[in-house]
């Protein structure tokens, strides 16, 4: 696992694509920092790929890094998610990089 790709990834505003929980995921990373549980953790709106609610895609999600496998940064740019409310902002204590 590359920290210093994910920090890369959120100040270049790029997408990420990774493997997590056997998924691939297509996430716009937001925050990279560290949870209330003491893992590292991408806060990310994830845009495609799969999910266990593929349904309730793009939304919110925040991966453990920890669980991270196969992590690329794309050359696709993203426009961070203001307008939307972020349910796991408050799950995050410490923050290494935001956009």
């Amino acid at each position: 696992m590359s920290n210093s790709l994910i920090v890369q990834a959120i100040r270049e505003r790029r997408k990420l694509q990774f493997i997590y929980h056997g998924k691939m995921r297509l996430v716009d990373p937001h925050v990279f920092g560290v949870s209330t549980k003491n893992h590292e953790v991408i806060l990310s709106w994830q845009t495609g790929g799969s999910s266990s609610k593929p349904h309730d895609l793009p939304n919110w999600r925040m991966f453990e890094t920890h669980e991270i496998h196969g992590l690329q940064m794309t050359n696709i740019n993203f426009v961070p998610q203001s307008q939307h409310h972020n349910p796991f902002h408050s799950d995050i204590h410490t923050t290494y990089a935001a956009v």
